[in-house]
């Protein structure tokens, strides 16, 4: 009891006199720490308006030394180097800079809750060209091409039985290939049936052969991403591409030391390839993405900047899925400095979920009393304990895997948290556990005054622990306390996956309604304006007929059928011709603009997008850390309301959502927003105030599971491995599929109606020539 109370004074003295002034410790590493290009001397970045935010909040003043080395640190020779071995000689008071949490280096000193995760990704070089011979092939799909050859091959049949003449079947399969290549007509049609054939077949050729120029076009102008890797796994599927790290750090470490089978892999091949993979510093890294066919492989904060300063030649895979390269990024301290730790974390946290992290905006917050800052430390040991865990059914976090046959007995339970806690155990034996499940169903709210759910039973005392996939937030840390954090919670949301529907007019959608009508007036006019002023040849038995299929004809860029002779039709003529090549010209350059738009996928993109969307809806659950983390239905109804409803998005956090996007029916999309305000520091285990050194040693054991890739595997098998849905390509930035039969269903409705208002046609010439011929026979007969 007099320990207890002595480390309580101690630690009160030093709440109230720790943070007053502060020498802290950084180097140049845009954009985290830069140099004032206005004011000499002066440090900017991410990391130091963080600072000052912080010291602003808390009220604490600190001073800057620049460090000129190379990394954060290395351990050579039982000894640091760099900024950490600065900070352990006691020169400094806390390292200011993008510092990756690791096991290892928690084993020296002790940092604050990371104010950006650390996720892996990579950078390569955009391609600029696409050398696919056949590229021209994929414009439509394999179904389109087939039906296209038979339906040229019927139209030639149709046009082969409906005329009387002695033309063969092969030069009639000549002439619809060069008419659908724009070529014109070979031959002139006499009978009636077979124009009116030709007419369709020709809006049916200039249809096509649009299509084809605007979805080429449209996919050179979107730029085809299809052949570029997706994920840090993916590139050992890319034999043309090389790969490759610094030979030092955090990301070293978690190749080298990685349990994940593919980084293990990745690596080997690293160090097969020597030199050709591994870099000195950061900047040779990125500038050998841009000159070589090399992807570099690094934290993503570091990477981002590079791909949106110029030359713009640069893209960045985040890979949310891989190991990370730790717990994050924090701010480096003594450890003997917890209650700076523990001041900071708090404010931290805090930040993250008004979004101040994530926009660095002007303050507008009260300046915190230190004095509030008043914990009991009660120091207990590890081992040999019994831990009364509360948890809840939240697939797959927690699941029930078998039903207990003994009514008394507590069902067996599976998920990523048993098996992550099963993992954390490891390390400590002697720990024996129960579970039990929260009464109430909630993970915990402030509801006057008084704490329900899981938190309530914790800061109640009547259980030890959480276990759950349990949101970090400032307001539930003033009465619990918390592991790092075992998995990171970005905002994401989901929408309902776009279908693909029959498009029976998407072509007349091209113009509007209007224009249809005044071209349609228009070739109407023209036809008889030509035919009035154009002698016609008087052995045609329906000369207006004749021009209405001239008009056509040139409006389908087949070519004139009538050539007029004076100079007033060869006028008209030429002003047709001219407006003809326009409205073909503005068709095509609307279809691509069309197909352009469709490829660049017209939906949300993030979060902040969702207000450019007036045509969709968007809404959270109304209890918990995303509801407070947008300032202040449940999340089952809310999935089934984006199922159903193909205009809302529902959104929550991104592990949550992933899991569902997987689930039978298969029809959401889920979009991570990465740059949007976080609902607070990622999940993390709950523990009671008094239980320090169970979180020490539970978050010492989390920062390795995240170094080793063990977490990766297990978020593998609750997530990727439990996928019920096929699977879909993942679209970075464009997408580049061909035109489906879907799409072109209307052309062929309209030339299956040609052919058939042409047989029909033929049919009444035929059955007119039988009754002509039986007449003349009757009264020949009766003469």
């Amino acid at each position: 009891m007099n320990r207890t109370i002595i480390y309580f004074l101690i630690y009160l003295v030093k709440t109230v006199n720790s943070i007053r002034s502060l020498q802290a410790i950084t180097k140049i590493d845009p954009p985290f720490v830069e140099l004032d290009d206005v004011v000499p001397d002066r440090l900017t970045g991410f990391c130091f308006d963080l600072m000052n935010v912080l010291s602003s909040e808390l009220n604490f003043t600190y001073s800057t030394i620049i460090h000129d080395g190379i990394g954060y640190g290395l351990y050579e020779n039982m000894s640091w180097t760099g900024l950490m071995k600065e900070l352990l000689d006691k020169n400094v008071d806390i390292i200011v800079a993008p510092l990756t949490i690791t096991s290892f280096r928690q084993e020296f000193i002790t940092f604050t809750k990371p104010f950006m995760n650390s996720d892996l990704g990579f950078v390569t070089k955009i391609q600029t060209k696409n050398e696919e011979p056949l590229l021209f092939l994929k414009v439509f799909d394999t179904n389109v091409w087939i039906l296209l050859l038979l339906s040229l091959f019927s139209v030639s049949v149709i046009f082969w039985l409906t005329t009387e003449s002695s033309t063969k079947l092969s030069d009639w399969i000549l002439y619809t290939f060069s008419v659908i290549t724009s070529q014109g007509t070979p031959f002139e049609l006499k009978s009636c049936s077979a124009r009116i054939i030709a007419v369709f077949f020709w809006i049916f050729s200039l249809s096509i052969g649009t299509s084809f120029v605007a979805k080429l076009t449209a996919n050179f102008s979107t730029k085809d991403l299809k052949n570029n890797p997706h994920t840090i796994e993916d590139l050992l599927n890319y034999k043309d591409i090389s790969y490759g790290i610094t030979k030092m750090g955090a990301v070293y470490s978690a190749f080298k030391y990685s349990h994940y089978n593919t980084f293990q892999e990745l690596y080997m091949n690293m160090l097969a390839n020597g030199n050709r993979s591994f870099v000195k510093t950061f900047q040779e890294g990125v500038s050998k993405a841009r000159n070589e066919n090399y992807a570099f492989i690094s934290e993503t904060p570091f990477l981002q900047p590079y791909i949106e300063r110029a030359p713009c030649d640069l893209r960045l895979v985040a890979s949310i899925s891989s190991p990370s390269s730790g717990g994050g990024f924090g701010f480096g301290l003594r450890k003997e400095d917890v209650v700076i730790r523990d001041i900071l974390s708090s404010e931290i946290v805090r930040l993250q979920e008004s979004g101040i992290i994530s926009t660095l905006s002007i303050i507008a917050h009260p300046q915190m009393k230190l004095c509030n800052y008043i914990f009991l430390i009660v120091f207990s040991s590890v081992e040999n304990l019994h831990l009364n865990i509360v948890t809840k059914i939240e697939p797959p976090f927690v699941e029930i895997a078998e039903e207990s046959t003994n009514m008394s007995s507590f069902p067996k339970l599976k998920g990523f948290c048993i098996d992550l806690f099963e993992l954390i155990i490891e390390t400590h034996p002697d720990i024996n556990y129960s579970y039990h499940f929260v009464k109430d169903n909630g993970y915990g709210n402030l509801v006057n005054g008084e704490w329900n759910g899981m938190i309530g039973e914790l800061y109640r005392n009547e259980t030890d622990m959480i276990l759950a996939a349990l949101t970090v937030t400032s307001l539930r840390q003033e009465y619990v306390i918390f592991t790092k954090p075992f998995m990171n919670a970005d905002l994401g949301f989901l929408i309902h996956s776009a279908t693909e529907e029959i498009s029976w007019y998407g072509y007349l959608m091209v113009f509007d309604y209007n224009v249809w009508m005044i071209l349609l007036a228009s070739l109407t006019g023209f036809s008889m304006l030509l035919y009035m002023i154009t002698e016609s040849d008087k052995e045609n038995t329906c000369p207006m007929f004749d021009f209405v299929i001239n008009t056509i004809s040139i409006l389908t860029a087949q070519g004139p059928v009538i050539h007029p002779s004076n100079l007033a039709g060869k006028i008209m003529c030429v002003f047709f011709w001219i407006f003809s090549l326009m409205i073909i010209t503005y068709f095509t350059a609307k279809l691509t603009a069309n197909f352009t738009t469709q490829n660049l996928q017209s939906t949300p993109k993030s979060i902040e997008d969702l207000l450019n969307f007036p045509d969709y809806t968007f809404g959270t659950t109304t209890n918990g850390a995303v509801f407070s983390a947008f300032k202040y239905t449940s999340t089952k109804l809310g999935i089934e309301k984006a199922r159903q409803n193909s205009k809302y998005a529902f959104i929550s956090e991104s592990p949550f959502l992933h899991y569902h996007v997987l689930r039978e029916p298969c029809n959401l999309d889920l979009v991570v927003s990465y740059r949007s305000p976080t609902t607070g520091g990622g999940y993390g285990i709950a523990l009671r105030r008094a239980s320090t050194d169970i979180r020490e040693a539970f978050s010492q054991r989390i920062v390795e599971l995240h170094e080793n890739g063990q977490l990766s595997v297990l978020r593998k098998k609750w997530w990727t491995d439990q996928n019920e849905c096929p699977v879909r390509e993942t679209s970075i930035d464009f997408s580049q599929s061909p035109i489906s039969i879907y799409q072109t269903a209307g052309l062929f409705l309209i030339l299956s109606g040609g052919a058939t208002i042409g047989l029909i046609i033929k049919l009444i010439e035929v059955a007119r020539k039988f009754l002509n011929k039986t007449i003349v026979h009757s009264e020949t007969k009766a003469l």
